[in-house]
């Protein structure tokens, strides 16, 4: 019992600290005058990919530091990793949906679909031997930066900008917020750990899969940040920084969140995630395209699609690869 109050306060904890860093980090953003557009790219990618980030980087410390953690820890963290991906792209994208009809620019619909399935792709070949190693972590991480430098130079410096920032939105104390920042960072990683190690519990006591229960688990909560930046956006009617932000998320996720933990030390990736998982994940990116290639929107009718397809995830992985191999 003790344990499952751990996992929930942990959880809680986490999700609750990224929203805070989140509305922090757009304040510092926005002293700078940089534009929505350019803050969902960059800022709120990150900053929704915060939890998943700091799993990643605690759990290859942990390891590091213990041998013998390797497997379980490895699986739990990837499978928390892509198993929130996979929560964004329908169950979250869904319910988004549902509240507002999603629509995105046609001349970008390929380019982010595209984006999506490549990040799987890339992160699919490194791990093909069934590790993600300490160099194969720099590459990531170092892609990574690459590819947000390639989306600052395609906008040409021209949507980074942005005058019209009401000072009421800025930051009134960039170091005081700095310094916040670092403290939530340090309050996420230490719940990471507790969750960590509340889900391994479960994992031992069940005897069920790691990848399964960190999905179910860490993989939910690491994408509830996400949630609320969209609804946040919807509301405010900025749908274009919703669709950015999960979309940009899906990328940061597996490439740079997995890429900074595996800088501590590399990551087992078990067999049912290469696959079942990630083929996964590029079906419901195909399964997006089609939805939205021809008038870019997500309708309440594709939403419910979308929320279906993760439920067709939990059904197939619970009962065809529940066990980590």
């Amino acid at each position: 019992m003790l344990e499952l109050i751990v996992l929930l306060v942990s959880i809680t904890v986490i999700a609750f600290t990224a929203q805070l860093a989140i509305d922090r980090s757009i304040k510092i953003a926005k002293t700078f005058n940089l534009s929505d557009a350019f803050i969902g790219l960059t800022v709120l990618s990150i900053g929704t990919s915060l939890p998943e980030i700091s799993t990643a980087i605690v759990g290859g410390l942990e390891i590091a530091s213990n041998q013998a953690l390797y497997k379980d820890i490895s699986s739990i963290i990837v499978g928390a990793n892509v198993g929130s991906d996979i929560v964004q792209q329908t169950m979250i994208l869904g319910l988004v949906g549902l509240a507002s009809t999603l629509k995105w620019e046609r001349e970008r619909v390929k380019k982010d679909i595209s984006f999506l399935i490549l990040g799987v792709l890339f992160v699919m070949a490194l791990a093909f031997n069934g590790e993600i190693t300490q160099f194969a972590g720099a590459i990531m991480v170092i892609s990574y930066i690459a590819f947000l430098y390639y989306l600052w130079r395609s906008e040409n410096g021209k949507k980074i900008m942005n005058n019209g920032i009401k000072e009421e939105e800025k930051s009134r104390n960039i170091f005081g917020d700095s310094l916040f920042l670092i403290a939530a960072l340090l309050v996420m990683a230490f719940a990471a750990d507790k969750a960590l190690f509340s889900v391994k519990y479960y994992v031992d006591l069940l005897g069920i899969s790691a990848t399964l229960l960190g999905a179910l688990t860490l993989g939910i909560a690491s994408a509830l940040p996400e949630l609320m930046t969209a609804i946040s956006c919807i509301i405010n009617k900025r749908a274009d920084m919703a669709e950015g932000t999960l979309i940009g998320s899906n990328i940061t996720n597996p490439v740079f969140g997995l890429g900074c933990g595996a800088l501590f030390h590399g990551f087992y990736v078990p067999a049912n995630i290469l696959l079942f998982d990630f083929p996964f994940k590029i079906f419901i990116s195909l399964a997006l395209f089609m939805m939205i290639r021809k008038n870019g929107e997500v309708s309440r009718q594709k939403a419910f699609a979308l929320i279906s397809l993760y439920f067709l995830y939990i059904i197939i992985k619970s009962t065809f690869f529940a066990v980590d191999s």
